[in-house]
């Protein structure tokens, strides 16, 4: 069991270099993780051996539930939520350097 969310986890994201593991939650935060596991071209996936969970940073500024994480692929995280925004994070900092406002009330959102 890794402690972090208060409530479910609506969404899912690896960074570009799966260093980084982005989960977006229902408690209007989002976590970012030190990713221990991988997956390799021989078809295997390793978890390495952790003592302590390893949550990086959390991430606070929505008012509603966090639908939706996606990175760039210079490492950016946008996240969406219910609270019609869109949040664009520093991953270093965890600072938010951008908010958009959209009209839907479901927002999700993939970098190109």
């Amino acid at each position: 069991m890794i402690d972090g969310h208060t409530r479910s986890v609506e969404s899912l994201c690896f960074s570009h270099d799966s260093r980084l593991l982005a989960s977006g939650s229902w408690d209007c935060t989002v976590i970012l993780w030190d990713s221990k596991a991988t997956g390799s071209w021989d078809y295997t996936v390793r978890v390495w051996k952790i003592r302590k969970t390893r949550r990086k940073l959390v991430l606070y500024g929505h008012k509603g539930n966090v639908s939706c994480v996606t990175f760039s692929a210079i490492g950016m995280l946008a996240s969406g939520s219910w609270d019609k925004t869109i949040c664009v994070w520093d991953c270093e900092d965890g600072k938010c350097k951008k908010i958009l406002k959209v009209i839907n009330l479901q927002v999700f959102i993939e970098f190109i």
